[in-house]
Order: C-alpha cells, then sequence, then structure tokens
C-alpha cells in the first residue's frame, strides 16, 4: 500500500460509517446520526494524521461532511 492511500479495511470502516450515518437519518434518529457524523470527523482526522489518506481525499470529503454536522444537531453539547 503507497502512503495515503485507503486500505481495503479502512475503507470499509469509512463506508460502514457514512451506511449508518445514512440509517439513522432515514429511521429519524438524529442524535445517532450526529454521533456518527463526529465520530468519522474523528477517523477522516486520524486516517490524515497517520497519512493513511491523501490531502486531495480528506479536502474531497470534509467539505460535505462538515456540511452535514452543520446541519444536525450538536453531540452533547458540541459541534464535534
Amino acid at each position: 500500500m503507497e502512503a495515503g492511500h485507503l486500505d481495503s479495511d479502512d475503507a470499509e470502516d469509512l463506508d460502514n460509517k457514512i451506511d449508518d450515518i445514512g440509517r439513522h437519518l432515514a429511521e429519524g434518529e438524529i442524535d445517532k446520526a450526529a454521533k456518527e457524523v463526529a465520530d468519522l470527523r474523528r477517523k477522516l482526522a486520524d486516517l490524515r494524521k497517520d497519512n493513511k489518506i491523501t490531502t486531495a481525499g480528506y479536502e474531497a470529503v470534509l467539505p460535505s461532511l462538515n456540511q452535514l454536522a452543520n446541519s444536525l444537531p450538536p453531540v452533547n453539547g458540541n459541534r464535534d
């Protein structure tokens, strides 16, 4: 695996988190969706810090994720 490229396990984990967010939103579980978004943001930040995702990949996903996070209620009073 080249530095900066997601391995299949990390890609699957991100995909599962996105699926969970969609499922929670579809079921009206907004608080759970907000928590999953916060978790996904942390996961992406960790992947970037560990050079497991390119800057371009990180920056391609982050604006949409931030927009989604800002549209949901804060988790535990914080907009993580």
